[in-house]
């Protein structure tokens, strides 16, 4: 990773990591009975460790979806890639033929002109 450059999946962390502590704290300052505030602990730790494995589970559906529209991409520039290099190919030969021939014709017409002026 670069200098100066956060990933995606570290400021998520850092968010789902902030709400947690943010919840326990509160949980454990609440006026209410410490079997109580245990209980709840346990339901928001159940729920941070679904609402963590949701976002996992998105996460991945989206790089591979991302991976997914990146090997398409790279298959349709390849293919324009070759497109393009058989068209250059194609034009390059056609270009050399006419000025083979055009070569002809003048050597043919210098040959004339010499010969004429014999």
């Amino acid at each position: 990773m670069e200098s100066g450059k956060v990933s995606v999946g570290t400021v998520l962390l850092a968010l789902l990591g902030g709400a947690v502590v943010g919840a326990a704290a509160a949980l454990l300052y609440a006026p209410q009975s410490g079997r109580r505030t245990r209980q709840r602990l346990r339901e928001f730790g159940g729920d941070a460790g679904d609402c963590a494995r949701d976002l996992l589970s998105k996460t991945e559906e989206y790089l591979e979806e991302a991976r997914q529209k990146t090997e398409r991409c790279l298959e349709d520039a390849m293919n324009k890639t070759e497109q393009c290099l058989e068209d250059a190919r194609s034009k390059g030969e056609e270009w050399l033929h006419k000025g083979h021939g055009c070569a002809v014709e003048k050597r043919q017409q210098a040959a004339e002109a010499a010969q004429a002026s014999r």
